[in-house]
């Protein structure tokens, strides 16, 4: 399947899909929850899913001692292919655009139709700005970029923008290699004739013609390409075979670049990773723990209150159900994200490290969060005091589990680890 195939079937199956929930909203009850808002969670999860899933796929055989060579020179090879962001993007977009229209759907059953007719014009107004970046975030997949050196010069394509930097232009003995760290992420290059430098399209953040950068989120090794854009600068004689095998292998073999060497994994991340899979086991199993225990108990939840009718009870047995259902997919959600990112670490990504480090700062938070589950409501039954204390004794242990696994991702030894050089 082509990249353009792939982009069309998912702007199909998601256009679809929203229209679906849309329409299911309007032939739906005033007091059910809003089918739109719930495609649209759904929607939102599923984004997010989606764009951690893109995380291994960067770190994934990074500073690599090679370019991607084409058929009109030496191209940096991206960090991740466009398609997967853009399919995310997609999906991000579809969402707001679920929420958006069917927004309405949340006011009051006696809402006047002048203020709900208001409402549908001002949301599909806001709708606009989603569609034309989900069109150009569709494009942006669509159409090659990069940075690629050819026998002419430099060429910089971005989605708004494109730079070509001549040779000619360039000062000898520059650039120096950049570093490996977090600070290294661009190449600011010098040169002698900015009038040479041709460009069109928003160049912000491309720096000036005096003093271009080079975005350096690729795969390829950074010392590679600095050393390989002022070979080429200094030998004019050796840029006609740019794009060739026997240049590409005579160039990376100009140069000493070993590849980073990572020390030994520590104990804390070995722990860290352990009680990040433990963590997720037991947060997911409570989750449908919680929706099984509401859908068996939910009579006795009700029963407290005497006033309710037959039509509340139903409608309050189904939110106990789409809280379970909620509950269950934002503990599979975090889930994936966790073991995603504890992957990453085990591997020694220090983004991954400081992204579960956050995760497990707001599971800690959850965790201690005064708001209790519907089945706390079950005080006045003989299974009341079972289920307080299995609540509060699970939400201790997830507790614990946050705690020690963000103290272990912050101590020195994990630090040194994962932290590039």
């Amino acid at each position: 399947m082509t990249k353009r195939t792939a982009i069309a079937v998912t702007g199909g199956v998601l256009l679809a899909v929203v229209v679906a929930g849309i329409w299911a909203q309007a032939v739906q009850p005033p007091e059910a929850f809003p089918a739109s808002s719930l495609v649209a969670f759904v929607l939102f999860g599923l984004s997010i899913v989606i764009s951690f899933a893109n995380i291994p796929l960067i770190w994934a055989n990074r500073r690599q001692i090679r370019f991607q060579i084409t058929a009109s020179g030496f191209r940096l090879i991206p960090a991740s292919d466009p398609l997967l962001p853009a399919i995310g993007t997609l999906t991000l977009v579809a969402a707001a655009i679920s929420m958006l229209i069917g927004g309405h759907g949340l006011l009051a059953p006696d809402t006047p139709p002048p203020v709900r007719l208001t409402l549908t014009v001002v949301s599909i107004a806001c709708v606009l700005p989603f569609l034309a970046l989900g069109v150009l975030i569709a494009s942006t997949a669509l159409r090659p970029g990069g940075t690629e050196l050819t026998p002419e010069g430099i060429g910089v394509t971005t989605p708004f923008a494109h730079r070509f930097i001549p040779w000619e232009a360039l000062a000898s003995g520059g650039p120096p290699r950049p570093s490996l760290g977090w600070n290294g992420q661009q190449i600011r290059l010098a040169i002698v004739r900015p009038d040479l430098v041709q460009q069109r399209g928003f160049q912000a953040s491309m720096g000036p013609t005096t003093a271009p950068t080079l975005p350096l989120q690729t795969k390829t090794h950074r010392w590679l390409i600095a050393d390989a854009i002022r070979w080429y600068a200094e030998h004019p004689e050796d840029r006609a075979a740019i794009g060739t095998e026997a240049e590409h292998d005579r160039l990376t073999g100009r140069f000493e670049i070993r590849a980073e060497v990572k020390p030994s994994r520590p104990l804390t991340i070995a722990i860290a990773v352990w009680t990040t899979y433990a963590g997720v086991l037991l947060g997911v199993l409570t989750a449908v723990a919680d929706l099984v225990l509401m859908r068996v108990f939910g009579d006795e939840l009700l029963a407290a209150d005497p006033e309710l009718t037959p039509t509340d009870v139903d409608g309050s047995l189904a939110m106990f159900t789409i809280y379970g259902a909620a509950e269950v997919a934002a503990a599979l959600l975090a889930g994936a994200i966790a073991v995603v990112l504890a992957k990453q670490v085990s591997r020694g990504a220090d983004p991954a490290r400081l992204g579960l480090a956050v995760l497990s700062g707001l599971v800690l938070f959850a965790a201690l969060c005064p708001c209790g589950s519907p089945l706390l409501g079950l005080d006045d039954t003989l299974a009341g005091p079972f289920v307080f204390m299995a609540w509060f004794a699970i939400r201790g242990l997830i507790a614990l589990a946050a705690i020690a696994t963000l103290v272990l991702l912050v101590v020195p030894a994990s630090e040194r680890f994962t932290r590039p050089r």
